[in-house]
């Protein structure tokens, strides 16, 4: 790969990472406040719902930072509830393109 094609692909992956995370800045607060609110959670996890909610927050979150939340990820973030375009938006965010993305996130999980 030739440089000019690495930073035009870097530049492609910055752009689609932004726009995911303003999107995702709307999306997942409105999914977590719900999450609170059900009865179904396990109350050790509650705070740690609400830590998570405070770090989506910060204007200096890096996808790695949400690593440390994938016990609540993979309790409670059904997939099933986002749909395919917030889901590509997860992908995006995490710098992953979708198709192997997916299958990497299912891993971490």
């Amino acid at each position: 790969m030739s440089d000019k094609a690495r930073e035009e692909k870097f530049v492609k992956i910055s752009e689609r990472r932004d726009k995911s995370a303003m999107r995702l800045n709307q999306v997942l607060p409105n999914y977590f406040n719900s999450l609170e609110k059900d009865d179904k959670i396990h109350p050790s996890d509650l705070e740690r719902i609400k830590d998570l909610k405070s770090l989506l927050k910060k204007k200096d979150l890096l996808p790695t930072d949400l690593l440390q939340f994938r016990d609540i990820f993979k309790r409670y973030a059904d997939f099933k509830f986002f749909s395919v375009k917030d889901l590509m938006r997860v992908g995006y965010f995490m710098s992953l393109e979708p198709v192997t993305g997916v299958n990497i996130i299912n891993n971490l999980l």
